[in-house]
């Protein structure tokens, strides 16, 4: 079994700043939810840095208001306090109610639109002076923009830096978890002369070597990760043994707050785990295009590195739980007793 729950395997972050929601000292884990609240200044004239098809957007796209957002995601133990409270379904990847082992600060994953909007009503119940929320969209991209918000330049929202790999050492420079990171810690162990195993596909039941299989370029994009359409001439990463493996348990999230915050102090922004938002979109993708669902940011440990800028977005399905996307509270300062 191969174990990428840390960063700091094949792995140079550019900072470690490891600050796990029990640091707070708060006497519980919900708690410790609102602790981490930020204030985001009010942005009237905000627009999203690339245009959107936002037709089917909740309204609230100009930020005439400050807001709060948690400077971190939700995580299985505070997931698995709100459970136990009111009997919620806990995500498919828990066994017998309880969250993997290690995985404590890790970002919830797999939970529903209605599960994220559950919490957020029961931790309001608990939290007199406070109604908590799902930010909308373009809270969220705001607010991971930051001081880089009029800055073009800067894709991230830890600022300027972009993933570097230097294939000759097999070290991966980044300031947040994405795809790539899962690739340059195998690249190294288990290694490239590894065998992987196809269990689905067009090519099930076939072998190669890992590294005949996928490959990281300069700038830490990885190649063959999914096939997306294109002509089967091989399998992709994600149809081998060693991909289930590794997605299991619910999938390769960090612990919140190993990577550097943002300027706001906002941690995991980009990567990790989707955040999701309560911003109503059109599907342009998949077997649900055109239909109604959620959007989300911020890219998660599956996604290449160009899904983790704080401009791009996702979809995600109301009902549909993901092993990519987890969620993050939001609430408006007029209601909030800071």
């Amino acid at each position: 079994m191969i174990s990428l729950a840390r960063p700091t395997f094949a792995v140079a972050v550019l900072f470690s700043f490891l600050a796990p929601v029990f640091a707070f000292g708060a006497d519980s884990a919900s708690d410790a939810v609102v602790v981490s609240m930020r204030r985001i200044e009010a942005r009237p004239d905000f627009q999203f840095r690339v245009v959107l098809d936002s037709d089917a957007d909740d309204g609230r796209v100009t930020l005439e208001n400050a807001y709060y957002l948690s400077a971190y995601q939700v995580t299985n133990r505070q997931y698995a306090e709100f459970a136990a409270a009111t009997g919620r379904k806990t995500p498919r990847y828990w066994k017998n109610g309880a969250y993997p082992t290690g995985k404590a600060e890790h970002p919830v994953v797999e939970v529903s639109y209605d599960d994220a909007v559950a919490y957020c009503a029961w931790l309001s119940e608990r939290t007199p002076g406070w109604t908590f929320r799902l930010p909308t969209e373009a809270e969220w991209e705001n607010a991971a923009a930051g001081e880089y918000y009029d800055d073009f330049s800067v894709k991230y929202p830890n600022g300027p830096q972009t993933p570097r790999y230097d294939a000759a050492s097999g070290e991966l420079v980044t300031s947040f978890n994405f795809n790539g990171v899962i690739t340059a810690k195998l690249l190294r162990e288990p290694g490239a002369d590894a065998v992987v195993r196809y269990v689905k596909g067009p090519f099930a039941g076939t072998s190669e070597t890992l590294g005949e299989c996928v490959s990281l370029n300069a700038n830490g994009g990885v190649s063959n990760w999914a096939s997306h359409g294109r002509a089967a001439n091989r399998g992709a990463f994600l149809q081998t043994d060693l991909f289930a493996e590794l997605s299991a348990g619910g999938g390769q999230t960090s612990a919140v707050g190993s990577y550097p915050p943002n300027s706001l102090g906002l941690y995991d922004m980009a990567g990790n785990a989707w955040d999701l938002t309560s911003s109503q979109i059109i599907a342009t993708n998949g077997l649900e295009r055109g239909v109604l669902c959620y959007a989300v940011r911020g890219g998660s440990w599956y996604a290449t590195a160009r899904s983790c800028a704080f401009s791009y977005r996702g979809e995600g399905r109301k009902n549909f739980p993901s092993s990519t996307v987890g969620f993050r509270v939001a609430a408006d300062a007029s209601d909030a007793t800071r």
